[in-house]
């Protein structure tokens, strides 16, 4: 069944995203402290916003700047399994309803102001098209705009977002990658959290029918 398939990979990618979540805690924490030593202990020549003042030099800064790029590089991972997690889940979602998974696929649990179905799904999309401009954010968006299918598409994944809470709006987070956030609400940081939420959306009512099998 796809959720044995997919096992292997759920598991690697919420081991990584629990790893790397340590590393960026301790690179953060080394950052703060090396910014904090120059703005204090000498000469205060960049501020928070990175900010350089002409007296500051390259071999003073350098160490700080390292550490934020390793941060940097270590929220980057972090995206891509959490980005994973949620292209898995979505999948097994589209695999066992097809073109009916608005109709058939259960709601699941409820998650601030949405529900786990509907928090999978645009999440997913989010995460995979995050760079995109969303239509209805456009100043005036066209007749022929409105009626194109993605316009709706992202209307939905709008107002899932923001029903997630203000840490979520996409107006808030323009051309951000969400997935990490999305999978820390989901509290999938164990493979056993995952698994459940996603045998609650696939298996309803105990079904053991495999994913995308066609129903007798």
């Amino acid at each position: 069944m796809y959720l044995v398939r997919t096992e292997f990979a759920v598991k690697e990618f919420i081991q990584i995203l629990i790893q790397t979540r340590k590393f960026l805690s301790a690179v953060e924490e080394e950052a703060t402290r090396l910014q904090f030593q120059e703005l204090f202990e000498n000469e205060p020549t960049f501020t928070s916003e990175w900010n350089m003042g002409e007296s500051a030099t390259l071999s003073r800064i350098k160490p700080f700047v390292q550490w934020k790029m390793k941060a940097s590089a270590l929220r980057c991972v972090q995206d891509v399994c959490a980005t994973g997690l949620l292209q898995i889940a979505k999948q097994g979602i589209a695999l066992q309803y097809q073109g009916n998974w608005k109709k058939d696929c259960p709601l699941g649990r409820q998650i601030e102001n949405e529900y786990l179905r509907n928090v999978i799904w645009h999440g997913r999309n989010q995460a995979m098209h995050y760079e995109e401009e969303l239509l209805p954010f456009k100043k005036d968006p066209t007749k022929e705009e409105k009626k194109k299918p993605k316009y709706k598409q992202q209307e939905d994944m709008i107002k899932c977002f923001s029903n997630l809470g203000t840490n979520f709006s996409l107006i808030n987070n323009p051309k951000v990658c969400l997935a990490r956030k999305v999978v820390e609400l989901l509290g999938w940081d164990s493979y056993e959290n995952f698994r459940g939420d996603l045998q609650s959306l696939l298996m309803p009512e105990s079904s053991v029918r495999e994913v995308g099998a066609s129903p007798k």
